[in-house]
């Protein structure tokens, strides 16, 4: 009892510092989960007779990593529709596509080369949690094409950013050497298990579907059932060695893809659950995860960064040979900041250290590499003005989210 009042102190502690942090970070205009990671390190390394002043035993964690995921996902999913496809969605899919080979390929050969200790399976997971974005961080306005396509590619790149890296961790997790005969030997195994994936997702995807048709009425009880379905399709297909990220994505993308009454106003409350979420998470990771910051790690953290960069300035240019300005190209090229979902893959994926060797330093990589996409994103859209002829500003972002809250 007394451990279970200790924790939920912490929690509310976490929720009240969140709030100051995001109260905090909309005075400055600057993104708020910067803040909450960078106050998350700062908890992390405060700590009382050598104990951190803020902890909490691995069940609640692996917990709360589960709850997390499965909204990130099912809601990233679902906002992927295939009936809202026009020209601009073809070719932010195609920028997905071209840039996630690119990254898979040339990044994991530098990730590679600057750090040896990591091994190639892994330089792939790092590589393929890289493809993952969030829209603009002050901006998205539809009028506009360079940010409807830095939304729509956002909606398309965040499933792959979180399935492909936590599936390539199941398999290392599983596999006890990584070998071309092992992962021959496995191949069929993984199968099954993808297909028990999509199976459990596509049976609550219909479940959902039906109630919906009959229980729309009661909002809070649809919504009630959308996060309970979430969260069941990760823990059945996981119970029957299925992947619960598969299976979550695929319940996401049906969900997404059938026509239920009201859907917009059923998503609200897992929107607002995840907002919650995300202020326990960012600030946990920080704390969780002890990232190195001698110089020598950072310069090499700084190159990798700069060699995606330059990866996604090839990819934007061979994507877009017409549609688009020099300067456009540029801003869509430095526009590529990590959000939630990144976050929520690396909480998880701190879950399976003790059974990875190296995970650690691809953890550490990734939050590192969160921190300076945050900030290039951050400054650039405040200059945006240069590059597309338009000033972006709060109150612009504050009508649009307005508008799109009362559809």
């Amino acid at each position: 009892m007394e451990q279970t009042i200790v924790y939920l102190g912490f929690i509310g502690i976490i929720l009240l510092i969140g709030i100051i942090c995001t109260a905090i970070a909309r005075k400055l205009k600057l993104p708020s989960f910067m803040f909450l990671l960078i106050v998350g390190i700062v908890l992390g390394n405060i700590t009382i007779k050598g104990k951190p002043i803020i902890y909490f035993d691995s069940v609640f964690l692996a917990s709360l990593a589960i709850l997390t995921l499965a909204l990130v996902i099912f809601e990233a999913s679902s906002k992927f529709k295939l009936k809202e496809f026009d020209i601009l969605s073809w070719q932010a899919l195609k920028l997905t596509m071209i840039f996630f080979v690119f990254l898979l390929f040339f990044l994991s050969i530098a990730s590679k080369f600057i750090f040896p200790k990591l091994s190639w399976p892994l330089a792939i997971l790092f590589s393929a949690a890289m493809i993952g974005s969030t829209p603009p961080l002050f901006f998205v306005s539809k009028k506009i094409k360079v940010f409807r396509l830095l939304e729509v590619e956002a909606i398309l790149n965040t499933p792959l950013g979180v399935v492909i890296p936590f599936l390539i961790a199941d398999f290392l997790a599983k596999a006890k050497k990584v070998t071309f005969f092992g992962i021959s030997a496995q191949l069929t195994s993984l199968v099954q298990q993808y297909i028990v994936a999509i199976g459990v997702g596509m049976l609550l995807g219909i479940i959902i579907f039906k109630l919906m048709q009959k229980a729309y009425r009661y909002r809070v009880i649809s919504q009630l059932v959308i996060l309970t379905a979430a969260i069941l399709a990760y823990v059945i297909a996981e119970i029957f060695e299925g992947s619960g990220v598969l299976a979550v994505t695929t319940m996401g993308l049906f969900f997404g893809n059938v026509y239920i009454t009201h859907k917009r106003k059923l998503l609200e409350f897992s929107e607002t659950l995840s907002y919650i979420l995300e202020i326990i998470v960012f600030i946990m990771i920080g704390f969780t995860i002890k990232i190195s910051f001698s110089p020598p790690f950072i310069a090499r953290s700084l190159l990798l960064f700069g060699i995606f960069i330059l990866i996604r300035y090839i990819v934007v240019n061979i994507a877009f040979r017409k549609g688009f300005t020099e300067l456009e190209k540029i801003f869509i090229t430095l526009n590529a900041p990590k959000g939630i979902a990144v976050a929520a893959l690396v909480f998880s994926l701190a879950l399976k250290t003790s059974m990875i060797p190296d995970l650690t330093l691809v953890l550490d990589l990734i939050l590192l590499i969160l921190l300076y996409s945050v900030v290039l994103s951050t400054i650039i859209v405040r200059v945006s003005k240069y590059f597309i002829k338009i000033e972006v500003t709060e109150e612009e972002q504050i009508k649009e989210q307005t508008k799109k809250k009362k559809k």
